[in-house]
């Protein structure tokens, strides 16, 4: 029997949601595409995900995919879809891949946005961190390139029990600014639990004069961390884009 492996290419606003990966007796986004999918198409199907977003967390460009053993009319499958999925979710693209192809594994390269407004917005309230104090923007352009190249980035991601390659390729990282907010952009070849929010956590720290510039150097060398870093709030951060 022929088998076809699905790649969807997927936004979604995490607002209210405990994160992609699902979670027995939590609403996550992968639980409802596995379970709408599944509805749709009468048979049970798992979905791969290339990035394990927390919860609060969105995503403009999320890749995931799945196998099934028969072919199917991929433009019709996604209007179906994004007509039985809530709004919050929807399907922008689905395309066959090669029958080997894991949305996980195969990424290249992810990017991710994080946005700070420092105005009282009330629409961006759910897609930005609204802070209140000054931060110097100089200093978030110096901060900014010290995270690339390869480093073990245990100090600025959240700690568990298990202890795997904690060593990650930073490929590009820069702030902006966009329309009076700050834009972080980054891109890497993988990323630990929490690592862009710890990043933007301590880099806005610093630039508002809560420790000096050093001290980031000093963790990044490390691999661990003796000054507090905060965690950037999830609805400031979007998954823009997986590379293959």
């Amino acid at each position: 029997m022929s088998k076809y492996n699905i790649k969807l290419t997927i936004g979604y606003d995490g607002t209210g949601y405990q994160g992609w990966q699902k979670q027995k007796n939590r609403e996550t986004i992968q639980g409802i595409l596995e379970d709408r999918i599944s509805t749709v198409l009468r048979t049970q199907i798992k979905l791969i995900g290339a990035s394990r977003t927390d919860a609060g967390v969105h995503a403009l460009g999320q890749v995931a995919n799945f196998t099934i053993n028969k072919k199917l009319s991929l433009d019709r499958l996604v209007k179906r879809l994004n007509s039985f999925l809530p709004p919050q979710i929807a399907i922008h693209r689905a395309e066959y891949a090669d029958i080997d192809f894991n949305s996980r594994y195969w990424a290249r390269s992810k990017l991710y946005r994080y946005t700070i407004i420092s105005q009282k917005r009330p629409t961006m309230r759910l897609y930005s961190w609204q802070f209140k104090n000054k931060i110097n923007f100089e200093d978030l352009l110096e901060l900014a390139p010290m995270f690339i190249g390869e480093h073990d980035f245990s100090g600025f991601s959240k700690k568990v029990k298990e202890k795997p390659n904690r060593i990650c390729s930073i490929l590009s990282s820069r702030w902006v600014v966009e329309d009076g907010s700050f834009i972080y952009e980054v891109e890497g070849n993988r990323f630990l639990h929490g690592m862009v929010r710890g990043m933007v956590g301590a880099m806005v720290d610093s630039a508002s004069g809560k420790f000096p510039i050093l001290t980031i150097r000093m963790i990044l060398a490390e691999g661990d961390r003796k000054t507090h870093i905060r965690m950037a709030p999830a609805n400031g951060l979007c998954l823009v884009r997986v590379n293959y």
